[in-house]
């Protein structure tokens, strides 16, 4: 009943009155049934004599009747015609939420934007039951709509040209709003309907502008059929379609700018080193099966810091574009090019046939690799190291293949028909090297606990005053008692120990268990002993180092008119800020530290430094006394040096000395001080005083030659400790 009140009150006359056939049928009958009645009360018919020239007597009540009959014929007709429509609109409902459920899971499940608007254009005839469907994007530049994907009539009649003359595509794109045009208007919306790609001979189509962050990026157009499609409800639900492709859209392009921030350098647009590797095992793989070969040829801009240094970033990142464009013109199509770090852009060959297809190809890029690029208005050269490494030969996977060309660029030979070209020199080596560096590092990770193990211990070599061989100090060297390697050289973990960043703790343990010994020095067979600690340049020239040192010798009780402890330093610190090394060393002296310039003569020694440096002993390197007895032009050399160090006011230390000659010789030299195996060997400081004693009760006389003793903490090599 509902239902039929609802239909019946669709229907009322345009007055706006509530009359409508039901109700005219209503009276008509009442009217006729009156008439029955006055001719049951009056005994007569009620007729009427039709005028000429009819010439029939009709009886009132039967006209009553007809017109009755009639109106409810055309109430029935006008309920069935509003039921038609409501089913219809039903269906147009039941098509458009299909589409929109369709384009929700086609937004969640494709992430290309050209399968994204394809499918929606398909979803929009297939499932919203439109004649045609398409979907172009604004370019932002122009302003004008280029179309992307079409699906039904449009798939063969929408171009580029066709959308620049639609008038209503160019209003939503500028208004942001929908536009409807139907073809059932009398004004001008008909030949607009026309003009839409798409919609000629249809009779409706609407506009929907697609939007990102409010801003048109597109439009989607569906054509009907049908004039009165786009109705309210209809409008309501294509606004949700459109809003979901946009929606869609706006994720598809911001997961593709992210997927290009990740694999894709923003420098040179080429792929990051990650996905370079995949491309290349992609190719390695297709090349085992095809029996071909691979090549990876890496170009590193060699003078790519002295750029950045000169110009800044901007310089280095045009010479890194540069040497892309030259890349990218002078390789195949099917090849790729990658950013692998480092200033460093690397080249797949795939499929290559021979090796000397490989050997042309550089050939090619090389002859006119000079690359210049403009910077703060000047011309800089770009200068660019090259190497290669060809599949399998020097490598059986992506990545130990670009590592080995990598190593190439440090250690590889030269390439046998390109000089300019380093080769690496198989993957058996550079796994040697691998191997090598694993163990490096595992010796690094076990060498970071070993301070907490107690795995560390210092021993000492005495430094005698010649001429007289009296005991006035020693050298602390530091020694590694490993639970897993066993006793390791200095030379091997020292190394290791600098380059991963441990020599600062290392170091400051040993210059406080130094600053501890020299406070109860008392108990040494001489008074105010000069025990010296061996510094890094690293650790010297850290941030703090005079506070730092001044800290411990406050914790260990020791002022700077009782320190006796000498720092030796090597001339690695002329390799670094020299004016701060000064600096530094003159702040150490006014804590009373001692300075000695140790291994002197072996580094980059110049007077000019050496007159600047506040130091106050020189030691000379033990291989310059190695073959002071045999060699007459060594013995002029130390003599030269230890004339010219008391001519600058400094005190001499012959360290090395491993024979009683060479003792002889350097006392007779002039030498301030001396230190070596022939005295005594490194030891623990509880037996110092025992050694020293039985040195001297038996001092060997100038033609008497001890044997060489070997350091057992050593290698084995008859020379003396490594330092700290």
């Amino acid at each position: 009943m509902r239902r039929i009140r609802n239909l019946l009150s669709l229907y009322r006359n345009r007055d706006g009155q509530r009359w409508s056939p039901l109700v005219a049928a209503g009276l008509c009958f009442a009217a006729g049934a009156a008439m029955v009645g006055l001719r049951t009360i009056v005994g007569k018919d009620v007729a009427v004599e039709m005028p000429w020239p009819i010439r029939v007597r009709v009886e009132l009540y039967w006209a009553f009747v007809i017109a009755a009959a009639v109106l409810v014929y055309r109430l029935v007709r006008r309920i069935n015609v509003a039921a038609q429509r409501e089913r219809a609109a039903h269906r147009r409902a039941n098509r458009t939420h299909a589409l929109l459920r369709r384009i929700s899971g086609a937004v969640l499940r494709i992430h290309n934007e050209y399968e994204l608007v394809s499918e929606i254009c398909e979803a929009s005839v297939e499932d919203g039951g439109y004649t045609a469907s398409w979907i172009g994007f604004v370019d932002g530049a122009a302003g004008s709509v280029h179309p992307a994907a079409a699906a039904g009539r449009a798939e063969s009649t929408v171009s580029a040209e066709s959308v620049q003359e639609a008038n209503a595509v160019r209003r939503a794109v500028e208004s942001g709003s929908v536009v409807v045009r139907s073809g059932r208007s009398s004004d001008s919306s008909a030949e607009a309907c026309m003009c839409v790609p798409g919609c000629p001979e249809l009779k409706a189509c609407a506009v929907f502008p697609l939007k990102i962050r409010e801003e048109v990026i597109g439009v989607l157009v569906l054509c009907a059929s049908e004039a009165d499609v786009f109705d309210r409800d209809e409008l309501k639900v294509l606004d949700e379609v459109a809003l979901t492709t946009s929606v869609g859209l706006a994720y598809v392009r911001a997961e593709g700018e992210l997927h290009h921030r990740v694999f894709y350098d923003r420098v040179t647009g080429f792929a990051h080193r990650s996905l370079f590797i995949d491309r290349l095992q992609l190719f390695m793989t297709r090349a085992a099966a095809r029996r071909k070969l691979v090549a990876v040829l890496l170009f590193e801009i060699s003078n790519f810091r002295t750029l950045v240094d000169a110009f800044g970033w901007h310089a280095g990142d045009e010479a890194m574009r540069a040497l892309g464009r030259h890349l990218g013109s002078r390789i195949r199509a099917g090849d790729t090019i990658g950013n692998v770090g480092h200033h460093c852009l690397a080249v797949g060959l795939v499929d290559v046939a021979r090796e000397d297809h490989t050997v042309r190809v550089l050939g090619k890029i090389l002859d006119d690799l000079e690359l210049r690029i403009r910077a703060h208005e000047k011309f800089a050269p770009v200068t660019v190291t090259a190497s290669v490494a060809v599949y399998p030969r020097d490598g059986e996977t992506a990545e130990e293949l670009l590592r080995n060309a990598e190593d190439a660029l440090r250690d590889g030979t030269r390439h046998p028909e390109l000089p300019d070209v380093l080769c690496a020199r198989g993957a058996d080596r550079h796994q040697a090297r691998r191997k090598n560096l694993g163990a490096r590092l595992e010796m690094e990770d076990e060498l970071s606990g070993a301070l907490a193990r107690s795995e560390l211990e210092l021993v000492y070599q005495p430094i005698v005053a010649l001429p007289g061989v009296s005991f006035v100090g020693a050298e602390s060297l530091l020694r590694w008692n490993s639970r897993r390697f066993g006793s390791v050289s200095p030379g091997t973990f020292i190394p290791v120990a600098e380059s991963g960043a441990l020599i600062e703790r290392i170091g400051a343990w040993v210059l406080r268990s130094v600053l501890e010994r020299a406070v109860a020095g008392d108990r040494l067979p001489c008074r105010n002993p000069a025990f010296t600690a061996n510094i890094s340049a690293d650790q010297l020239l850290g941030t703090g180092f005079p506070a730092q040192v001044e800290r411990l010798m406050h914790e260990c009780g020791l002022s700077p008119e009782r320190n006796t402890v000498g720092l030796e330093v090597t001339e690695r610190v002329l390799l670094g800020d020299f004016s701060r090394a000064v600096e530094v060393l003159n702040a150490l002296r006014e804590l009373g530290f001692s300075i000695y310039l140790d291994d002197f003569g072996t580094g980059y020694s110049s007077l000019s430094y050496l007159q600047r440096l506040p130091v106050d002993i020189i030691k000379i390197d033990r291989s310059f006394l190695m073959h002071l007895e045999s060699d007459a032009r060594t013995r002029s050399l130390v003599d030269t040096i230890v004339r010219m160090s008391h001519g600058l006011g400094l005190r001499v230390v012959a360290e090395g000395i491993e024979s009683s000659e060479a003792l002889r010789i350097v006392t007779e030299m002039g030498c301030d001080m001396a230190q070596g195996f022939a005295i005594a060997r490194p030891d623990s400081l509880e037996r110092l005083t025992a050694s020293l004693g039985s040195v001297r009760r038996a001092s060997p006389t100038p033609s008497e030659r001890p044997p060489l003793q070997y350091d057992r903490a050593t290698t084995g090599s008859p020379v003396e400790a490594d330092s700290s």
